[in-house]
């Protein structure tokens, strides 16, 4: 029995031919496939916290297909729709909800997102559903106060089901950008450099 040693030339980046550095891109950037879910997770979550709606379950494909995109489910508690109201600045909506905060009101008309089942196999704009649920009935008086309360409720409902489209395709928007920008071949040569990666001739990624 006999040992061979064979001896590889290494290469920085700037040493390849160019065909070799388009294999080497490609390498890292299929190498940067497995980490981009978590920034994006990130990003989308921090995002979504901005804008007044749960972070608990959201959920998001990106792949430029049919049926793709960002949304999220859940609870929406009393701070969520007045941070919601007072971002879209709906004045008379925030100060009509903060003043059935004071009557103890809001906790019989509770909101939630959630999935059509339409979509069941997506998750995107259009598969979110505003819920809202009366949790008990008020008596009718003479004034119809019940009929008067429900219908601002029901302006609060269709307020937020327009906003969570819109949020989704801001946040769908985003995602595809952060995809682009950290798969982009100006960032992989970026990265190749600020990780001192080496590679052999043919642009495969020297590992020790």
């Amino acid at each position: 029995m006999r040992e061979v040693t064979k001896v590889y030339k290494i290469y920085k980046f700037d040493e390849l031919e160019p065909k070799a550095k388009e294999k080497a891109i490609d390498e890292v950037r299929n190498m940067k496939y497995d980490f981009i879910d978590e920034t994006l997770s990130n990003v989308l979550r921090e995002e979504l916290e901005k804008y007044g709606y749960p972070t608990n379950d959201l959920r998001y494909s990106l792949n430029n297909q049919q049926g793709d995109g960002v949304a999220f489910y859940g609870n929406l508690y009393e701070e969520n729709i007045l941070k919601i109201l007072e971002r879209l600045k709906l004045e008379e909506l925030y100060k009509k909800y903060k003043l059935f905060q004071v009557f103890n009101v809001t906790r019989f008309f509770t909101f939630d997102i959630e999935k059509n089942r339409d979509f069941y196999r997506y998750d995107h704009f259009n598969t979110m559903i505003v819920r809202l649920r009366i949790h008990y009935s008020i008596i009718y008086d003479g004034n119809n106060i019940y009929k008067r309360i429900t219908n601002i409720f029901e302006q609060i409902q269709n307020v937020i089901q327009d906003d969570v489209k819109y949020v989704s395709k801001k946040l769908e928007s985003l995602g595809y950008k952060i995809i682009d920008d950290e798969l982009s071949d100006e960032r992989i040569i970026q990265d190749i450099k600020d990780n001192d990666y080496e590679f052999y001739s043919n642009g495969l990624i020297y590992k020790e």
